[in-house]
């Protein structure tokens, strides 16, 4: 769905996925050029692993900064964007919502079932999301 002229909260929300969006199209970029002629067993699935492997070892620092050279790239470039969708991540997949022994499953499909007072959508939808809360927390 498309707002026709969001506030300036949503532009920004909007513009923080997007350019996350774009990060994760790089990060398989970039790993797809680091195991490129690799050992399956060299291979790395994850790009802030492999950032963080590189710090450890020589080899695989000198391929990563090789790789990333290609495309104008140094690693505080990618220690940034690594960093800028960590933290939107952190932002937006919240821990709150994880069933929990502490909080009552009930309680968090409640809470859950408030958020559509939020996002004021269909009742199609408000429906979905009850059907999708009683899936999730398995609370009637």
């Amino acid at each position: 769905m498309i707002i026709a002229d969001p506030c300036p909260s949503a532009k920004f929300f909007q513009a923080t996925n997007d350019i996350c969006h774009v990060i994760g199209m790089m990060y398989d970029t970039l790993l797809r050029d680091y195991n490129e002629n690799l050992p399956d067993q060299q291979h790395y699935s994850s790009l802030p692993r492999l950032h963080s492997a590189a710090h450890h070892d020589e080899d695989i620092m000198t391929r990563y900064t090789n790789k990333i050279a290609v495309y104008g790239m140094k690693l505080r470039h990618i220690t940034l964007l690594i960093d800028y969708k960590y933290i939107r991540n952190t932002q937006v997949h919240r821990s709150y919502w994880n069933i929990t022994s502490h909080v009552p499953r009930l309680e968090q499909r409640q809470n859950a079932l408030a958020l559509l007072n939020t996002v004021n959508q269909s009742r199609v939808f408000s429906e979905a999301f009850r059907l999708c809360t009683s899936c999730v927390y398995g609370a009637q």
